[in-house]
């Protein structure tokens, strides 16, 4: 019987010492499978204006239809239609409707009752990349412009500018990832955050214009703690997670 006991002992010692690092282990594999997923969506991005005059694909809010997706996840019944990845501009490039969703993504939103578990797609698309001027809309800030065409990514640079990101399951609704930059210099600084990006990997996914993608680990505790949207006042105090993204969302005119 002791014996027993002590097998047991060393037993349970040794699944508290593996646990822990089988859940990093399984974190890790989910956040390179949306890194890999947003790598081909970002290839499909690329591929369109090739077929068409340069022209970037729609990214309008509350797309209907004609842009790179259609349906809100925010609404219960577009949740599960994968006909909405299907009817959007970037489906013929890549037909699997498995690139638009990181399978990491399984908090509720709670927006609606009952709450939402699961979504179809789990990415959005930077407003200013042939979506809204947020900046001007709703700050008044001056001297941004959104691209419409490939050419028309020059400051920053396509290796420095972002097209999709995660959005948090609170957040995410059409496809248009809405944030203003910081105006910086000779206004704001803009010191908010509109939707919000995703959390769940405790850092979100990034893809960019000239084809490569990166993922960003929040340092700020305040970036994991936002739990509405819009975010709000950023609460940090370097603004290092909020910077990161509007340093590389929209280009001046």
């Amino acid at each position: 019987m002791i014996e027993l006991l002590v097998v047991i002992a060393i037993i349970a010692i040794l699944a508290a010492m593996l646990l822990p690092a089988l859940a990093r282990a399984k974190a890790k594999a989910t956040q390179t499978a949306c890194l890999n997923n947003l790598k081909q969506l970002q290839l499909c991005w690329l591929m369109y204006p090739d077929e068409n005059a340069d022209v970037l694909p729609l990214n309008p809010k509350n797309s209907a239809a004609n842009a790179w997706i259609l349906g809100s996840m925010a609404n219960a019944n577009d949740t599960t239609n994968t006909h909405l990845l299907e009817s959007g501009q970037l489906f013929p490039f890549n037909k699997s409707t498995g690139i638009y969703r990181c399978p990491a993504d399984n908090r509720t939103d709670n927006r609606n009752s009952p709450g939402i578990s699961f979504r179809v797609r789990s990415y959005a698309m930077n407003c200013y990349m042939s979506g809204e001027d947020v900046g001007a809309t709703h700050y008044s800030l001056t001297g941004y412009h959104v691209n419409k065409k490939t050419s028309d990514i020059t400051a920053p640079r396509p290796a420095a500018v972002f097209v999709f990101t995660e959005e948090a399951e609170f957040s995410i609704d059409d496809g248009h990832f809405g944030f203003t930059p910081d105006g910086v210099p000779g206004q704001g600084p803009e010191d908010v955050w509109l939707n919000v990006p995703g959390q769940w990997h405790r850092g979100a996914t990034f893809s960019y214009a000239d084809g490569h993608a990166l993922f960003r680990k929040w340092v700020d505790g305040s970036t994991l703690k936002m739990s509405v949207n819009p975010g709000g006042t950023d609460a940090s105090t370097d603004h290092a997670d909020l910077r990161f993204i509007q340093n590389a969302l929209a280009a001046k005119k």
